[in-house]
């Protein structure tokens, strides 16, 4: 339920006052065309674009985030393309209830 009520409260990038200062970046179309991607997010920030080793990256970082889940944000040194199918992870009632909730794709 907890996943439900914080998709939810993400609808409030729709507000008149918040147009402009979020930007979300959907995962398919990173992986799709992530120089696209990466290139749209500088502009959005308004900053010069640096063209980066994407096959190279790194991160100085080590946490562990909010569930505990050490380096679960960890920047991996490629962006891979990964494919999961949702079938052989979850159950269908737990498919069902967060399927369609990309309220920022309508």
């Amino acid at each position: 339920m907890e996943l439900k009520k914080g998709i939810h409260n993400m609808t409030r990038i729709l507000y008149p006052e918040f147009k402009g200062k979020i930007m979300l970046v959907d995962h398919e179309n990173l992986m799709i065309d992530t120089e696209k991607e990466i290139k749209g997010i500088y502009n959005f920030l308004g900053i010069e674009y640096f063209n980066a080793d994407l096959s190279n990256l790194s991160t100085p970082h080590e946490y562990t985030d909010t569930w505990g889940v050490k380096n679960h944000h960890k920047v991996k040194k490629e962006i891979p393309q990964e494919e999961y199918n949702l079938e052989e992870i979850f159950l269908p009632s737990t498919i069902k209830q967060y399927s369609n909730l990309e309220f920022w794709k309508k």
